[in-house]
């Protein structure tokens, strides 16, 4: 299976159930509520702990697709939260703001 960018919630006090950001805090929906249709924010689990993908992603009928591209995406992801475009941008023009 590819890997599959995220972002490593490791660090956060509030992971699980209210997985939060450092850059926004945004609380997040469990994963049977998603809307379909809408850019969502998707945060999984794995054996290194809580991650949110860099990308949006739609729910559809078959599972979840990379907004952007359209693609499948086979992940099994916990939480959700709207997809913050501006907030998202902030993050990739500058990736080492706040970093030692």
């Amino acid at each position: 299976m590819p890997t599959i960018a995220s972002r490593d919630f490791r660090n956060d006090p509030d992971q699980g159930a209210n997985l939060r950001l450092r850059d926004h805090w945004t609380m997040w929906n469990p994963i049977l509520s998603a809307p379909f249709g809408r850019d969502l924010e998707l945060a999984v689990f794995d054996e290194e702990g809580a991650h949110a993908l860099v990308f949006p992603c739609t729910r559809v009928r078959e599972g979840w697709k990379n907004a952007i591209t359209g693609a499948r995406v086979d992940i099994r992801p916990t939480h959700w939260r709207d997809w913050a475009p501006e907030q998202a941008q902030a993050r990739f023009d500058k990736p080492l703001e706040g970093s030692p």
